[in-house]
């Protein structure tokens, strides 16, 4: 007997119907078991706000990476008082970046990253990305953190507020 195409329709209607519900399920199955499996339910990280650290920067032991304000970054740089780290993909840090900012590209907080070892883990790092929408700094820090690095500050307002503000830039490698 010849399906029409009615029937054909409703058959592979049914078959989607079995087809998609179970693919569904052994994705979160398989990423549930994964080693770098995705986190269902995004970790929010907290950064409190360092308003009161002191320009003058000797090392200072941190509870946790805080946040910096644009300005009191920008004054660190000027006195090359900290280390800039840009979590950003090469591209777009060739295209414009911190003068003297090191490329730390961050792309999956689960994959390992060797930290070199010319970064000094008593020197004052600051990490920073695009913009306050862009989490990478704040993984990068605690990354850092988390590996011995005790004064690690967060520009959270990111690249896009550093030129708003007309600070210095630096394209290419």
């Amino acid at each position: 007997m010849k399906m029409n195409l009615r029937q054909k329709f409703i058959q592979a209607g049914c078959e989607a119907l079995l087809i998609i519900p179970t693919t569904v399920i052994v994705a979160f199955l398989f990423n549930h078991f994964y080693q770098h499996g995705i986190p269902i339910i995004a970790r929010e990280r907290p950064i409190a706000i360092d308003s009161t650290m002191s320009i003058s920067i000797e090392t200072s032991i941190i509870q946790e990476p805080m946040a910096i304000p644009l300005a009191q970054a920008y004054q660190l740089f000027q006195t090359r008082q900290a280390l800039f780290l840009d979590a950003r993909s090469l591209e777009v840090y060739e295209f414009g970046h911190i003068p003297g900012a090191r490329l730390f590209t961050w792309n999956n907080p689960e994959t390992p990253v060797e930290i070199p070892e010319t970064i000094d883990k008593q020197q004052l790092i600051i990490t920073y990305c695009s913009d306050e929408t862009c989490d990478k700094s704040i993984e990068l820090a605690y990354f850092l953190f988390e590996n011995g690095f005790q004064n690690v500050r967060i520009l959270y307002e990111g690249w896009e507020k550093w030129t708003a503000a007309n600070y210095p830039i630096e394209k290419g490698q």
